[in-house]
């Protein structure tokens, strides 16, 4: 977006741009993090459908699908941190949290070094669809 002032021509970043600078990927299969404080206490986080409470740490995961880029807010004890994301200073925000809060990314990002994140596993979807009934049905005696 180019924005002009007074006969001039200026760069504006746009929010797709500031997005798009956190993807870790350009495919968008490696997502980019963002941390911040919650700052309404209505975001829902997207992995376990619980609110996000007022001034806590939340997650943003930064994907890009078919749509374009979205973010996923999740409880910082909910996210699995990709195995791309190899340093908590790729992350986003981690710069300006307290210690308190530093500590416990940091704690959160390295626990989830061993786990796996169902959500990032690829899809095979012949896998998804029903190839044949295990066993024949007979239709109700009353047809």
């Amino acid at each position: 977006m180019t924005r002009k002032r007074k006969g001039e021509e200026t760069e504006a970043s746009t929010p797709a741009a500031d997005a798009s600078a956190l993807l870790t990927s350009a495919n968008g299969k490696e997502p980019g993090y963002m941390v911040e404080l919650a700052k309404s206490g209505r975001a829902m986080c997207k992995k376990c459908d619980e609110k996000i409470n007022l001034r806590t740490v939340r997650v943003g995961v930064m994907l890009e699908g078919d749509w374009g880029l979205f973010t996923s807010w999740q409880h910082l004890g909910c996210t699995i941190f990709h195995k791309s994301c190899d340093s908590v200073e790729k992350i986003e925000g981690y710069g300006s949290m307290s210690v308190e809060n530093k500590d416990a990314i940091l704690t959160r990002w390295e626990e989830s070094q061993h786990e796996d994140d169902d959500d990032m596993a690829e899809v095979n979807p012949d896998e998804m669809v029903r190839s044949a009934w295990k066993h024949p049905a007979e239709p109700s005696s009353d047809l």
